[in-house]
């Protein structure tokens, strides 16, 4: 899945972590699916006896299948939680041409959980994450998702950062300037701010000691 055609990412916005749900939980429908594409093959040599409409329900078993295959496929695979240095956002496909996409930024996160029930999920460490979100939009829910724990620590570690970013102007902007500023050019731009407290420091320091 391409996630540039699904979300259009802000300017500087970087993805950090995009999960989808642990296949483990399908593989009964995928067995079954697997065994509805292998029955006309088992049916091959009988179906083809009866000539051409034995040829007709080889592909009218065939072909349903590969639809449905095809179905849970692209189902599972673009259903993803993306989760991006300023937002959440769940990308959920219901059908072949039905995909539905919710997000929030992260001040607007007011808690966040995540819960492991059950034998299976227990032993193979997967679980739910839900995500609510402040005032009437929608809260987010992602299923069946691998290690929540870890996925729950990092969106409320980046909701924590957005509300001091936002209880902090100056903060959320040098944290932008970081973003875009060599690593060497920050260091300079360090000592060159100590150097001038130094200095500031030492003018005060003789200038009392004149007075007196």
């Amino acid at each position: 899945m391409n996630l540039q055609r699904v979300i259009q990412l802000k300017p500087e916005e970087e993805i950090l972590l995009a999960v989808r749900e642990v296949v483990l939980p399908r593989v009964p429908a995928f067995f079954m699916l697997g065994l509805w594409f292998l029955l006309p093959f088992f049916l091959l040599f009988p179906l083809f006896r009866l000539g051409w409409l034995g040829v007709l329900g080889f592909f009218a078993i065939l072909v349903p299948a590969v639809v449905f295959i095809w179905r849970a496929y692209r189902k599972w695979s673009d259903t993803m939680l993306v989760i991006t240095d300023r937002r959440v956002i769940d990308i959920e496909r219901r059908g072949l041409f039905d995909t539905e996409v919710c997000e929030a930024s992260f001040a607007d996160v007011d808690e966040v959980t995540f819960r492991i029930k059950g034998l299976m999920p227990t032993l193979c460490r997967y679980g739910d994450v839900e995500v609510k979100i402040s005032g009437a939009a929608a809260d987010i829910e992602f299923c069946r998702v691998k290690h929540p724990a870890k996925v729950h620590d990092l969106i409320a570690d980046l909701r924590r950062s957005a509300r001091e970013g936002e209880a902090d102007p100056a903060e959320q902007r040098i944290r932008r300037l970081a973003k875009v500023v060599p690593l060497e050019k920050i260091e300079g731009m360090q000592r060159a701010a100590e150097r001038e407290v130094r200095t500031e420091a030492a003018q005060r320091f003789f200038g009392e000691k004149d007075d007196a």
